[in-house]
């Protein structure tokens, strides 16, 4: 297995985590909202409507804060694992110039 198909297979296997993770917070988010959604139709009072909504408000800016954290960090791995296989490119292409040069001298 040459290092450009290594590389492709980690940048799949990276781009399946970084769904599953956007999938695993999208469920979470989608629950709470169904939860809020019922503790609200189940609030009689306007100033617990109010404090509910704040409540729930706030929770929710709190999961997208980390869940953008998540996803930058998953970028920076993926930016890192690009920048590796093109090195590894490279290194692959210094390899087979070598290689080439070596069975025209064994010639």
């Amino acid at each position: 297995m040459n290092y450009i198909e290594l590389a492709g297979i980690i940048i799949v296997i990276i781009t399946g985590c970084i769904k599953i993770v956007e999938g695993i917070i999208k469920s979470q988010v989608e629950k709470r909202i169904k939860l809020e959604k019922e503790k609200i139709a189940g609030s009689h009072s306007g100033d617990n409507l109010v404090s509910n909504w704040v409540q729930w408000s706030q929770t929710l800016e709190k999961r997208v804060k980390e869940a953008e954290e998540t996803i930058g960090a998953l970028q920076e791995v993926i930016q890192y694992q690009k920048l590796k296989l093109i090195e590894m490119e490279g290194h692959n292409k210094a390899l087979q110039d070598e290689l080439q040069i070596l069975k025209h001298k064994a010639k």
